[in-house]
């Protein structure tokens, strides 16, 4: 709440708001005449040298102070405004990022992006994969339902995001993950933990399954070529009657 100045000092800074009375204004600080509230002013690290005007004329304007407090107040009032927009600012960009980079379908990594993350890395695993029928079911129990079972594995697949790895959906029902560089056997096990951790159940009893192509990049090679591979090993993992992990 403003304080208001009807005479001798009573603020640490006065307005005339007409600027009609500026004349009367005394320079000269005078001692004697200083209220309590001055002189605990007086005496305050913050005001000790701050010249204060004031007059001892009745003005017929209201004269308004503003004292140091609640200049303070108004400052951190203001501070946690601009702190609330830089924060708010961050989340939307930050979502709008989201929005751009992950498949709004299933939280995936999209195709589109992998060149910026992958294009020129080498010493990487990949695991491509895709689900078992999916036309099938699509056709016998609707696109809901296999809008079900997708965003069903990619639940799971996005819980291996990290630093080092992440999951793309590199089409419809296919996923490609890359990894850093593993042996064959351990990568063998991270796709097999990932195919028989799948436990969707179809409406007629019967369960969802998946094939996975494995490969690690070659030295020298490009991580397309390496994709290229995982294509091959997962087009012989249907060949041989799915539902099961090729590594080549």
């Amino acid at each position: 709440m403003p304080v208001y100045v009807e005479k001798n000092l009573q603020a640490i800074l006065m307005i005339d708001l007409k600027f009609g009375h500026m004349e009367n204004y005394i320079k000269n600080y005078n001692a004697e005449n200083l209220t309590q509230y001055e002189r605990r002013k007086q005496h305050n690290f913050l005001t000790r040298y701050i010249t204060i005007p004031y007059t001892k004329n009745k003005l017929s304007n209201k004269v308004i102070g503003l004292n140091w407090s609640k200049i303070l107040s108004i400052s951190l009032s203001l501070a946690f405004v601009i702190e609330l927009i830089v924060h708010l600012s961050i989340l939307i960009k930050k979502s709008l990022l989201s929005l751009i980079i992950k498949d709004s379908m299933t939280g995936c990594y999209r195709r589109n992006i992998f060149d910026f993350y992958y294009k020129n890395k080498s010493n990487k695993s990949l695991i491509l994969l895709d689900i078992d029928h999916f036309k099938r079911i699509n056709d016998q129990y609707g696109h809901d339902e296999g809008d079900k079972v997708i965003k069903y594995l990619a639940k799971n697949l996005n819980q291996l995001n990290s630093n080092s790895t992440r999951v793309f959906r590199w089409g419809g029902e296919e996923f490609l993950i890359v990894l850093p560089k593993l042996s064959k056997k351990a990568l063998l096990n991270k796709a097999e933990s990932i195919r028989t951790n799948l436990d969707y159940t179809l409406q007629d009893g019967s369960r969802v399954t998946i094939s996975l192509g494995v490969t690690e990049q070659k030295r020298e090679e490009s991580i397309f070529q390496a994709i290229y591979r995982a294509d091959i090993a997962l087009y012989q993992s249907k060949f041989q009657g799915r539902n099961k992990s090729m590594y080549l």
